[in-house]
């Protein structure tokens, strides 16, 4: 079994792009060439906009590259929620993002004959709980007038007591359509940089911003964050407002089932992708050791094929922020926080911040503006935050000892009165890194599945030779010959 994307795996890398050796000014500059950066630079490119996109690593092998390749305006049982917390109209409104966001997404695919399979998809419980929270679903379908059908028992999925379908969704090759969009988007005169690390962004003077990536300077009008979360927060603390959470992934050869996700406290997901089934589980709070003993009874592990993870931010409010890192300033721009539902409310992202580029009026601005009112008195508000103050104490407090690991193994070990993080690798070279997060402080946990140090506070992620693998970081991990790390959390950067 392949510790690997399987979309990542099963597509050749077809279009190679340079990275930045000089200094560059643009128009546009696009931090990120996920779902959400190379979405907006589609929709840019179309009125001849001058756009650069920069990428850590290479086009799509972030989250985007490692989804589950659902297309569904289904993102768990939401509706009936929203409808309570924002009011009918709001919620539609919501739904009908997702539901273009899936058109265009189809149109595309067929117009350059992108492999898409069109499928209905369902939420099922095993409780009856779970039943009745279906049936709050429904009835907030039937008031949206979402094509669907309450099903009281599907045989084929294991212990089902009921379902909700919806109608009319698909699925896709993520990792492929990203390939195919980043070529639609060179076409269309956009610029595209690969292993291309942004480590600052400063406004200057003249209004425009000076951003720092691979230690050269890219001037441009406009800044687009599409990296998850932004890398700049200039005093917004948007990762308090978001919680960070991963799930684990597998490809299983040779076995079916339909489009669906348990909405119980184990949470499964399937669906089948030609041949291969994607089953995912256990998800987790980013950066906390989990047990991957969960394991359903009726699924052949032996013919797993691909084994990843993914992480994802959900707002406390459950709806994604899109739109100005500061208030009434559309010149740096930000989107984040999808519920680990990011193909379509990545590449609606995008088309949303064309909208804030272009100046057009979109009824979407207030409904997906990081300034909305939002409940910071709930508990899950309270929660998450409490939890991650209590992370960070833990993580300082808990002191480790020096022997270091085994082959293939990691642990956290105390030297100088300070804590790193050691890996062995099979053949015995040992890489010993600072493992204080420099986003916030917080002391990463080994990640096993992975190979990663990730943070339990905001969900950093970084190898085992330091460098970052996803932020909020823009900092690698000192090594042990080195200084340690510097906390350089971009919150009060000036504006």
């Amino acid at each position: 079994m392949k510790e690997a994307s399987y979309w990542i795996d099963t597509v050749n890398k077809t279009y190679q792009y340079p990275s930045i050796t000089s200094n560059i000014e643009t128009d546009i500059l696009i931090i990120g060439a996920g779902m959400t950066g190379l979405s907006c630079a589609y929709h840019l490119t179309k009125y001849n906009k001058q756009v650069t996109v920069v990428e850590a690593d290479t086009i799509g092998y972030g989250a985007s590259g490692r989804s589950t390749g659902k297309l569904t305006a289904q993102h768990g049982p939401i509706y009936h929620m929203l409808i309570e917390s924002i009011g009918l109209q709001q919620t539609k409104l919501h739904y009908q993002a997702q539901k273009q966001a899936l058109f265009e997404i189809k149109t595309i695919c067929k117009k350059h004959s992108i492999p898409i399979f069109n499928s209905d998809t369902m939420l099922y419980a095993t409780t009856l709980q779970g039943k009745q929270c279906l049936q709050d679903e429904y009835q907030a379908y039937i008031d949206l007038q979402i094509p669907c059908s309450f099903i009281d028992h599907v045989s084929h999925i294991p212990n089902c007591i009921a379902a909700l379908k919806m109608h009319g969704q698909a699925t896709f090759h993520p990792y492929h359509f990203l390939q195919e969009l980043s070529s639609i988007i060179t076409k269309q005169q956009g610029v595209i940089y690969e292993n291309s690390h942004v480590s600052q962004v400063l406004k200057q003077p003249d209004q425009t911003y000076a951003v720092t990536c691979n230690g050269y300077t890219i001037k441009a009008n406009t800044v687009i964050c599409a990296t998850q979360v932004p890398i700049i927060d200039h005093g917004h603390l948007y990762v308090t407002k978001m919680q960070c959470e991963q799930e684990h992934i597998y490809a299983i050869s040779n076995m079916m089932m339909p489009v669906c996700l348990q909405i119980d406290d184990q949470k499964y997901s399937f669906h089948t992708y030609e041949k291969t089934l994607l089953f995912v589980h256990n998800n987790h709070k980013s950066g906390i050791p989990y047990s991957s003993n969960t394991m359903p009874g009726y699924l052949d592990l032996k013919a797993c094929t691909h084994h990843w993870s993914s992480s994802d931010y959900t707002t406390i409010d459950k709806l994604p922020f899109i739109g100005p890192i500061d208030k009434n300033n559309p010149h740096l721009l930000f989107a984040s926080g999808y519920g680990k539902w990011g193909n379509t409310n990545g590449y609606f992202a995008g088309k949303l911040l064309c909208d804030y580029v272009m100046q057009q009026h979109s009824p979407y601005h207030s409904l997906y503006s990081p300034f909305r009112k939002l409940p910071y008195l709930s508990s899950a508000y309270l929660k998450e935050n409490i939890q991650n103050m209590t992370n960070f104490l833990k993580g300082h407090l808990y002191f480790f000892d020096e022997e270091l690991p085994q082959p293939l193994q990691g642990k956290k070990i105390r030297k100088n009165h300070h804590t790193y993080g050691a890996y062995r690798e099979e053949d015995g070279t040992l890489y010993i890194v600072d493992i204080t997060c420099p986003h916030l402080g917080c002391i990463c946990n080994f990640n096993e599945i992975d190979k990663t140090w990730d943070c339990p506070c905001h969900g950093s992620r970084y190898s085992y030779k330091g460098d970052v693998v996803k932020g909020p970081t823009t900092s690698k991990l000192n090594t042990y010959t080195q200084s340690c790390n510097h906390i350089d959390p971009h919150i009060f950067e000036k504006r």
